[in-house]
């Protein structure tokens, strides 16, 4: 899955993806971490002479990476980038979050069932939104919206907690279908 936040012409976009948001060409394999590898059509695109212009300024400080045919802008390096750099590639395509993020708790803290319950909130009431890093789209439309720093955080944390506990479920599963040995086998 990836949201797709904006295109320049018929061949260059960029995506919001699991890694980081990604700057692709969707025709040919140049790689785009130079403006004069742009195709014309697509530098002539209101905002994409600044991108390209944003991208080898990120490429330059190490903020960005080229990987394959594609430069990846690394979500752990957006806080860097919004406190030190005057780009605006992040938030390209999205407007910004109007969501409250709603936590929870599920048992007591230090109980092995403990965990936190998070949810997002609009006007007060449960929104479903599906999530790629600093990007949310709700469910069923096609806007997109740029987390802060604090709930990107946040939601993050409420990510690896989960993925955390299924795994330790996952393991004690496997010990649990563990069976005695039997006599035959002594």
């Amino acid at each position: 899955m990836s949201f797709l936040l904006q295109r320049f012409g018929p061949s260059v976009e960029i995506t919001a993806e699991r890694e980081g948001l990604n700057i692709r060409r969707t025709v040919g394999d140049l790689d785009l971490s130079r403006r004069e590898n742009w195709p014309a059509e697509s530098l002539s695109a209101l905002g994409a002479w600044r991108t390209a212009i944003e991208i080898e300024q990120l490429l330059e400080l190490g903020l960005a990476e080229v990987i394959g045919h594609q430069v990846v802008v690394p979500y752990g390096n957006f806080q860097t980038i919004e406190s030190d750099m005057p780009v605006g590639l992040d938030k390209t395509g999205t407007q910004p979050s109007p969501f409250l993020l709603k936590i929870d708790r599920q048992s007591d803290i230090g109980r092995n069932d403990f965990q936190y319950k998070y949810q997002f909130l609009l006007g007060g009431r449960p929104v479903y939104l599906d999530r790629m890093g600093y990007y949310v789209r709700r469910a069923g439309r096609g806007e997109i919206f740029l987390l802060d720093h604090q709930m990107y955080g946040l939601a993050a944390r409420g990510n690896s907690q989960s993925r955390a506990r299924m795994a330790h479920q996952r393991r004690f599963e496997g010990y649990s279908n563990l069976q005695p040995p039997t006599s035959d086998a002594l």
